[in-house]
This record gives structure tokens, sequence and C-alpha cells, in this order.
């Protein structure tokens, strides 16, 4: 009984701590581009603008959703945009926790301490939503109830895994289809070992069940199901293709980025080997096919983050991995098990603090690794509902400056209020701090977005351009970017797609463009 209370008030602890530390982080400077990445998507959702169908999106579409969730019931602002990361932070902490201590049966001091690690270096190291992180911490969940199904020997929990790895794809498809992919094997590998093939039909039901239900979601909201195709699969599955072909490998990018979780996965290795010539029967154990499944999901992650161009993120993996060698370890009763424990832990304490440090406090995710954060001023003062936010961003070293000319965006927003807008920027939140839908056309504005004229799905987002401002009526278009504007990427962004004949176009300033919408032969 007295265990029990311990369990529920340390996973209490746990909770608010992995909220807390989030919410801290995450308040600490901004990228504008990913920080604010699901903030008017979301939003326009609730005003009735869907994902594919009335913005392009490239990646997944299940984060949009499940911030709109979280603006409906907790109101519009940073709060609830931080309250949507925090809580799933919360829930891998507890989840994790809950594994190590009643399945793993380690230590209630090791399961809280390396819960404790897992909670500083999963979420805090974006802060905010960000689709690469639900990607993979979906994932994660998958991992789990695997996990979970092997120890308990009940197939129920292979249902879970698979649909987990499915909203985990919707989420973003990589690295989701990485991990997916190579524990469908598993379950193909393990399904055949037992004997027992209700083993993979549980799984295949449980991604068929979440595929199913996504898509007549889909239907329901009146989605097109070719734009999915177009927007989710063809579309970026060119753009990696490509990025597959031209990628350099080098020592950095395939090793020394790495070379601490390498260490800690070299041990974990070590120790599964050793238990192979120590225990007899080894191979034929749970343990090996815990093993198995727990490196093919790291193997898998890493896989992901060498051939990605984003920040890495998944150091959670090395208090992962060393709790996991705290479970081996037990079984080979080894006279210097305490040392040996002691020195593991020591090092992945070491490391964590390190990468703590660098993520959650230089904030190195969202490049602010070499900004003064001290410099950072309370965004509430350009809008309340960002209450919270100490703004400065890696785009400008003068915070103020910033942020007068996105004053002066908002300003030129609010001027000739019957005329519609559309807002092309990658600072992402004035249509919800203005209570408008500004019709922006992409999630985001980099080189991978939208496919660019030499990709063969180019007239496909020009047709998608030309009938979101003659469907919406649109009579301007603002252009605000983090950097000076240049011919360049107007040409990028707009004048590729639809003819300069079609617009007067007017300089603002440095950042801000205002294209007046005239009639012309291509937008009749």
């Amino acid at each position: 009984m007295q265990k029990q209370i311990k369990f529920i008030f340390l996973s209490i602890f746990l909770i608010i701590f992995s909220i807390i530390f989030n919410f801290y982080a995450a308040s600490r400077g901004v990228f504008h581009v990913d920080t604010f990445v699901h903030f008017d998507s979301a939003f326009r959702i609730l005003k009735g603008d869907l994902p594919l169908k009335d913005y392009w999106i490239v990646h997944g579409l299940l984060v949009d959703y499940i911030q709109s969730f979280f603006f409906y019931f907790f109101g519009l602002s940073w709060f609830s945009y931080i309250l949507h990361s925090s809580i799933f932070n919360a829930v891998i902490c507890y989840f994790s926790f809950y594994l190590f201590f009643n399945y793993l049966n380690l230590k209630l001091i090791w399961s809280v301490f390396f819960a404790l690690l897992i909670s500083c270096l999963a979420y805090p190291v974006s802060g905010s939503p960000f689709l690469d992180l639900h990607s993979i911490y979906f994932s994660l969940f998958g991992l789990y109830f695997i996990i979970i199904a092997i120890l308990k020997e009940k197939n129920k929990f292979w249902f879970f895994a698979s649909l987990f790895f499915v909203v985990a794809f919707f989420c973003k498809q990589v690295p989701a289809f990485y991990i997916s992919f190579l524990s469908t094997l598993f379950c193909f590998y393990y399904s055949l070992i037992k004997k027992n093939f209700n083993i993979l039909l549980i799984f295949a039901s449980g991604g068929i069940f979440a595929v199913l239900f996504v898509l007549l979601f889909l239907i329901i909201q009146d989605i097109n199901l070719k734009s999915v195709l177009l927007q989710l699969f063809l579309f970026p599955s060119s753009i990696g293709g490509s990025r597959y072909a031209s990628y350099d490998i080098n020592l950095n990018n395939l090793f020394f980025n790495f070379k601490f979780l390498y260490f800690f996965l070299l041990s974990f290795v070590t120790i599964i080997i050793v238990n192979i010539y120590s225990v007899k029967k080894y191979l034929n154990s749970k343990d090996i096919n815990i093993a198995l499944i727990l490196i093919l999901f790291v193997v898998g992650s890493m896989f992901h983050q060498i051939y990605t161009k984003n920040q890495i993120f998944i150091f959670f993996l090395i208090p992962l991995i060393t709790a996991f060698s705290f479970y081996f370890l037990a079984n080979l009763k080894l006279k210097r098990e305490a040392m040996i424990k002691i020195s593991l832990v020591s090092f992945c304490l070491l490391i964590c603090i390190k990468y703590i440090d660098r993520f959650a406090f230089e904030r190195k995710f969202h490049d602010l690794s070499n900004v003064n954060l001290n410099n950072a001023i309370v965004f509430s003062n350009f809008d309340e509902k960002f209450k919270g936010l100490k703004w400065i961003s890696p785009s400008f070293q003068d915070p103020e400056k910033e942020i007068n000319i996105l004053i002066e965006m908002r300003k030129n927003l609010l001027k000739n209020i019957d005329k519609k807008k559309m807002l092309l920027t990658e600072y992402n939140f004035f249509s919800l701090s203005l209570n408008k839908n500004y019709y922006g056309l992409s999630r985001t504005y980099d080189s991978i977005s939208f496919p660019n004229k030499e990709s063969k799905y180019y007239e496909n987002y020009k047709i998608f351009f030309k009938d979101k401002i003659t469907h919406n009526k649109i009579d301007e278009i603002f252009f605000l970017d983090s950097t000076e504007i240049d011919q360049l990427r107007l040409n990028q962004t707009i004048f590729d797609y639809i003819p300069k004949n079609c617009f007067d176009v007017t300089y603002i300033n440095d950042f801000i463009v205002k294209l007046d919408v005239k009639n012309c032969n291509f937008l009749k």
C-alpha cells in the first residue's frame, strides 16, 4: 500500500514537473518558422478552413487538428498553444515512468530518474507543438505497446501499437514511416517464431482501423482524397528522393553528431551479447525480442535524423536506452553490477545535463544558441494573447526592430477592413491575433514547402494558388519575410505562379510587400 502511495505521489510530481519545465523552455525566445507552425493553421480550422483543402501542407495534418482542440477548449492564446505540448510532454514522462516501474521492474528511484531525464529532453527541445516531435513520440508509444505485448503476452496490445504508428504518420510521415516499417518487419518475425499469426493479424487490424478512421474523418471534412495523395504522399516523396540522392554523408552527420548516443547504444548491445552467452535459452526469451525492437526503434530514429536538415531532437534516447540497460543487467547477476550501474547512470546524467542545457536553456533547436536570451522582450505588449512569451529570434539581433516590423504589418492588415486580404508569411500568428482569417496559402514558405518550377507537381500548386485568390475574392496580398525581400524571393513565393501583371506592387518597407490584385486574364 505504501509503495502504491509513493507511486501515485511521484506520478503527480512527474506530470507537474514535465508541464512546468516545458512551459519554461517554450517561452524563452522563438524561431518564427517552427515556433508558430501550428498556430494560425489550428485557428483556421476553427474558422472552417482546412489543411489540404484551404492551405497547402507538405507534412502531416493531425497536429493542426489537435491544436485546434486546445484552442477550442482553453482559449485562443499562447498559453493554450504551449499547454498542448506541455501535456504531451507529461504523457511521455508518465508513460515512461509507468513502463519502467510496472513492466521493467526497475526500482522506484531509477524509474523516476530516467523518466525525469526523458521529460527534460522530450518536448522541451522545441517547447512549442512541432510535427516531427509528435511523430516520433507517438511512435514511441507504439514501441511501448509492443514491449508490453511481449511481456504480458496479450495480443490486444499489438492493436494499439500499430494504431499509434498510423497516428504518428499522419502527424508527420517521417520518422514515423521508418519506425513503423521496421516494427512491421519485427511483427512478421515475432509472429513467425511464436507460430502465432493472430499477432500479425491484430497488428494489421490496428493500423487498418486507424487509417480507415482518418480517411472517414477526411471525407466528413469534405477534403478531396486526391489532395491527400498529392500533398501527403506524392509531392513529399519527390522531395525525399531528391534529398537522398544529393545528400552528403560525412563523419559529422553520421558519427560525431551522435557520438554519445552511439556510446549508450554500444553499451546496451554489449549487455545483450553478454546475456546471450551467459543465460541459457536467452535467444528464445522475451528479453531478446524487447532488445531487438528497441534497437530497431533507435535505428529508425537515427536514420531519420541523419537524412533530415532539422535540428537533432532524439537525445531522449540516451536515458531511454540506459533504463533498458538497467533492466537487462538484472539478468546477469554480476558482482560488479552496482559499479556498472553507477558508471552508466553517472555518464548518462552528465550527458543529459549537457543536452538539457544546450536545447532547453540555450534553445539550440530553434537556432537561439548564439542569441542573448536576456535581451528578450515581453511579447504581450504586441498582443495580450501572447502573455508569458519572451520574444527574441535568430533573425534579428534587436528584438524591438523585429516587433516594430510586426506592428507595421498589423497596421496594414487593419486598414481598409472591407477588403479581402491574403497574408503570406512564416510569422503564422496574425490570423489568430486579429481574430480574422487572412487565407495563408501554405503552412510554411521555405524551399520545400510547395512545388517549385522544376517539380512535376508545379502545375498543381499553381492551380491551387490561383483558386485561393479567385475563390476567396482576394483584393490584397501581403508578403512578410524575416529577411529583406528581393525579387528572387518574390518570384519563388508568388510570381512563379501568378503573373506579375496581375498585381500593383508596393514595397511598404524592406520586409513587407503589398500586392493589389488587378483584373488580369490569368485570374479570370
